[in-house]
């Protein structure tokens, strides 16, 4: 990670987007075996969670782009 930009440098890059992207695939994996509505609700939170993440991460490399 570079501190001066909050961007990650390309193997953090490769980090920052494997696990919230391997987070998803397991939690998706719980959701089509989840029977309880609580269960339900706890793996789409996750889903969310880190589809928040790699957005985020997008949108930093994004603006770091244009400048």
């Amino acid at each position: 990670m570079n501190p001066a930009t909050n961007v990650p440098d390309n193997y953090s890059l490769i980090s920052e987007i494997r696990h919230p992207l391997t987070n998803i695939s397991l939690a998706i994996d719980m959701l089509e075996v989840a029977t309880d509505d609580k269960e339900k609700e706890l793996y789409i939170a996750v889903i969310k969670r880190n589809t928040a993440r790699i957005s985020d991460l997008v949108s930093r490399l994004l603006e770091k782009k244009q400048q």
